[in-house]
């Protein structure tokens, strides 16, 4: 009778009941809720009855050993059952946990972002596999269900890409293949590219170095432009100075060391793993039948002045010679493609290849006529940028000035201004971009020509970007409008159609551009051409505010006197408005920079390109101060930090100023008017001017398939389709595009 009492309780506590943690009561199999004191006591109180019971009855000593073995029978139970609620606590205890609630958080994250991805389609096999262990069918429901949680905005977005078949032309190879499809365009002339500054990679080809730096552990490695180059620079930041800076004296490798630019695509493809530069154009012309055999990339070391170039590496020999095997073996002539610093060497190369001389090309007149098909000059700094000049003033940018104080004092430390500003000094091709034409181009303190396209707001603020997504009241209808394909024409959004219509004139800053306004009327004391002002007056050097074309002589004062030397025995940054002053400059190789002291090549069937970004703020003028205590940055001015406003900005494609790309407005007057003589253009090239809006994508960090970016400009669809069209022979179909004054600004100035 005892026993079967007693298995019968076990299989009540074991089987029958069990607890519920949230509200302390017991659950019987019938279902419901009753009161209940701790489990552990009422198994307790069962084996105190079964005692008793064994007293009362006083069986024998058989039925003592079976009770006994009951005894033992219950007490394995109870610990059995108070370990399964151990460990049922255990697994409580580490759901609350911060550490899991991170990793699920995180593993959660993903596939949410793989589940609503655009590109969900190419990623078939990763899906494939994830739906071995995540029940997509049953998870997307709730998704569906939390859409309603989130902001009006995230809304809109997610409804627009539901269903769509996105064709994004930004992905590799999409804007070649779809002109073959629709266009059958094919390779025709030959193809050179010139990359810009500080986007070739620069490796070591040296064995010795010094006692304090060998070089050989580097042999064959990129000391700038690859992780080596970031790893190096941290680990040893010294020795890797002392390689990558140029001898103050000769502008040439120091003593025991020997870097040279990388050869090949590979140059400057990419700057390094994962942020392509060239790779898009690349990829893009190979679509439609280039390869090594008809496309060449000719980088060079941009550390070195131009003429240094050709008499340590032979650079323009080099590429002379490319370009006219090109003809002999292709039948053609040679389109260049020129980014940024690359378009300035391209002009000096046609005034190099013309000129007589031991280290010049020694090819005549109309070697350029003869030879080149188009220049196209893409986001290209021919008369410079203003904010070369602060970079080597006092080794300061934008990018650094914005940065917040820990990491201004961060960077100090690591990588001070001082030694930034040595660094660019050595470099003598830096010294190439800074502004030329003077207060003519870039104003003076009365006024600057570009004051109307002075800017209130930074495009590329990741805060007002980060807030226009989350905002709850922020509408998106901007990005439905501007949606990736255009539907009428099945085209990369952005891209002319051919021969369609024409000169189409736009203005930046309009209502259709929130993030883009001009600042209207601006004061005459505020003006752009104002460029370096000093707010306190502390010493000789804050006496005066000072202009663009007093800032280059600031600058070569504030500089060593190597510096001062080497610059101005390589460049000239003036103007010449007279048509035999510009001759008679052609026979000074340090005025062929300078594109406002010679003129074009007489080259009349050769074209020139002009494609750069606008709408996109770009430092302009400065607020500076002068140093009290001299000795702490070992610099006498830097850029008063302290202030919002401590860089000002006008449009341009956030490195380069608009009014740098006034020198092709001024080639392309005379264009239509046979009656015009353009002394800066002798031959009337025909010059074709697109300027390309920047409208990035936000959820792109390189800016999408619309971006005008300096660097991201090299991946826009539309860029990418206007080289296409001028390499296959279909140049003539591009009109001009306009989206700013500058054309009108450029009609008005006296030159």
């Amino acid at each position: 009778m005892v026993k079967k009492r007693v298995r019968k309780s076990v299989k009540d506590i074991s089987s029958e009941e069990t607890l519920d943690q949230a509200t302390g009561k017991t659950t019987s199999s019938s279902g419901r809720y009753e009161t209940s004191s701790d489990p552990t006591e009422e198994k307790n109180d069962i084996v105190e009855e079964e005692d008793e019971e064994d007293e009362d009855n006083g069986e024998d000593e058989e039925d003592g050993e079976e009770e006994e073995e009951e005894e033992v029978k219950v007490s394995n139970n109870k610990k059995i059952h108070q370990k399964h609620k151990h460990h049922d606590s255990y697994k409580r205890a580490i759901v609350k946990t911060k550490r899991f609630m991170f990793i699920f958080g995180t593993v959660f994250g993903v596939i949410v972002a793989l589940y609503f991805a655009k590109d969900a389609a190419k990623n078939t096999e990763l899906f494939g596999d994830l739906d071995k262990y995540v029940p997509f069918d049953t998870v997307s429901g709730y998704f569906e269900d939390w859409r309603d949680v989130l902001p009006q905005s995230l809304q809109n977005l997610l409804e627009e890409t539901d269903g769509e078949d996105f064709h994004d032309p930004s992905e590799s190879f999409a804007v070649g293949k779809q002109l073959k499809r629709d266009y059958n365009y094919k390779a025709k002339h030959s193809v050179v590219l010139v990359p810009g500054v500080i986007s070739t990679g620069i490796e070591s080809w040296g064995l010795e170095g010094t006692a304090e730096c060998p070089s050989e552990s580097h042999f064959r490695k990129r000391l700038w432009g690859s992780f080596y180059m970031l790893r190096t620079m941290f680990l040893d930041k010294t020795c890797w100075l002392k390689h990558i800076m140029l001898d103050f004296e000769t502008g040439l490798d120091p003593e025991g060391i020997k870097l040279r630019s990388a050869q090949g695509f590979e140059a400057a493809d990419f700057f390094m793993a994962g942020y392509w530069i060239w790779n898009k154009i690349l990829q893009n012309l190979a679509v439609i039948g280039y390869g090594p055999d008809n496309m060449f990339s000719a980088a060079y070391d941009w550390r070195l002045s131009y003429l240094n170039l050709e008499i340590r590496d032979g650079y323009f020999t080099k590429l002379k010679t490319q370009i006219e095997l090109n003809k002999k073996v292709n039948g053609e002539k040679t389109v260049l493609f020129g980014h940024s610093m690359g378009s300035q060497v391209i002009f000096y190369f046609f005034k190099w290849v013309e000129a007589e001389g031991k280290y010049f090309g020694n090819g005549g007149s109309s070697w350029v006529n003869d030879n080149i098909e188009a220049f196209v000059d893409i986001s290209g700094c021919v008369l410079g940028t203003p904010k070369a000049i602060p970079a080597l003033l006092s080794g300061e940018m934008k990018d650094t000035v914005q940065l917040n104080a820990l990491a201004v004092q961060g960077l100090e430390k690591f990588f001070s201004r001082k030694e930034r500003t040595d660094m660019l000094r050595s470099f003598g091709g830096i010294a190439s971009m800074l502004p030329k034409g003077g207060d003519l181009i870039w104003g003076n303190l009365d006024g600057s020509p570009d004051d109307s396209t002075r800017i209130k707001k930074s495009r590329d603020s990741s805060w007002s970007k980060l807030s226009s997504v989350l905002s709850l009241s922020e509408d998106v209808n901007d990005t439905a409008k501007d949606k990736l394909i255009d539907e009428d024409t099945k085209r990369p959004n952005g891209i002319e159609k051919e021969a369609e219509q024409d000169d189409e004139v736009l203005k930046t800053g309009s209502d259709d551009d929130e993030d883009v306004q001009y600042i209207e009327d601006v004061d005459k004391s505020d003006t752009l051409g104002n460029f370096i002002r000093f707010t306190e007056e502390v010493g000789t050097y804050s006496t005066k505010n000072l202009t663009i074309l007093e800032s280059i002589d600031f600058l070569l004062e504030q500089a060593p006197e190597w510096f001062k030397r080497h610059t101005l025995e390589h460049y000239s940054f003036g103007i010449t408005k007279n048509e035999k002053e510009l001759i008679a400059n052609e026979k000074n190789f340090n005025k062929w920079i300078n594109p406002l002291e010679v003129p074009l090549p007489n080259a009349p069937d050769m074209k020139i390109f002009c494609f750069y970004g606008v709408g996109n703020p770009t430092e302009r003028a400065y607020y500076y101060r002068e140093e009290k205590d001299k000795n702490i940055t070992k610099l006498n001015v830097t850029i008063e930090a302290a202030r919002a406003d401590s860089v000002l900005f006008s449009d341009g494609d956030g490195t380069v100023s608009l009014m740098t790309h006034a020198m092709c407005h001024k080639w392309a007057q005379g264009n239509n008017d046979t009656n015009y003589h353009n002394i800066y253009n002798p031959g009337n090239s025909k010059v074709t001017i697109v300027e390309i809006k920047h409208q990035p994508d936000r959820y792109d960090i390189r800016g999408g398939a619309k971006t005008a970016e300096h660097v991201d400009i090299l991946g826009s669809a539309s860029l990418n389709e206007l080289l296409l069209r001028v390499a296959s022979g279909h140049g003539d179909t591009i009109n001009n595009t306009f989206h700013t004054p500058l054309k009108d600004i450029v009609a008005n100035l006296d030159f």
